[in-house]
């Protein structure tokens, strides 16, 4: 998401000093939506059963399943948080982006003392997990604040990843099969990722990026 993010950058800068805020938030919502996308097939490997990732590296790894998962949802809020950081850059709010950063921050450091207290090692792990949903949520209230709105095609990216993770686990539950379990999940999402939308969508990132290449 941040190479996405990183190469879309001028352009929407460019587009925001033109006042086009339309445009800046439709280049945003479609490499979000595009780059959720992408991600949503790693997330769901490590998130359906990622014990079976662990034991190809080494079994001994096994008991940090449940860490894993937790950091992989972490990862996926921490990238959605990146793309917004992209757009925020383009309208020239950095203070906000500091501002931000300075609270979650203080939460995870609060959280951590707490939790680790309480619950050993896991807590560091599990304030990691809150932190990024306070930055999600003061994320999209800047967003709103400044009078953008996601599309609701970003909402979708994002519900096409939880189905396929219903998916996932009802199967490994009922088949006890993490491949078949594992292809099914990503079968759902692949099919939410090939609709023509998605590959207009595409199309237009790869346009985007030419343009930038054919400026310099």
């Amino acid at each position: 998401m941040l190479s996405i993010a990183g190469v879309l950058l001028p352009t929407a800068s460019e587009e925001s000093a033109k006042d086009n805020r339309d445009n800046v938030m439709s280049i945003f919502g479609v490499a979000l939506r595009i780059a959720l996308i992408i991600n949503g097939f790693l997330v769901l490997i490590l998130l359906i059963e990622p014990n079976y990732i662990l034991r190809l590296i080494s079994h001994s790894y096994t008991e940090a399943g449940g860490a894993l998962r937790i950091l992989v949802v972490a990862y996926l809020i921490n990238s959605t948080i990146m793309m917004i950081s992209s757009l925020l850059n383009a309208i020239n709010r950095v203070r906000d982006i500091t501002v931000r950063e300075s609270i979650t921050s203080l939460v995870i450091v609060a959280l951590t003392l707490s939790l680790v207290s309480f619950i050993g090692i896991d807590g560091a792990v599990y304030a990691l997990l809150i932190g990024s949903f306070v930055n999600l949520i003061l994320s999209y209230t800047l967003v709103r604040k400044h009078g953008f709105i996601l599309p609701l095609s970003v909402y979708k990216a994002y519900l096409s990843i939880g189905v396929a993770i219903a998916v996932g686990y009802i199967t490994l539950t009922l088949v006890n099969s993490t491949l078949i379990a594992l292809a099914l999940s990503l079968l759902v999402h692949a099919s939410f990722a090939s609709s023509v939308k998605a590959k207009k969508e595409a199309v237009k990132i790869i346009g985007m990026v030419a343009s930038i290449i054919g400026k310099k």
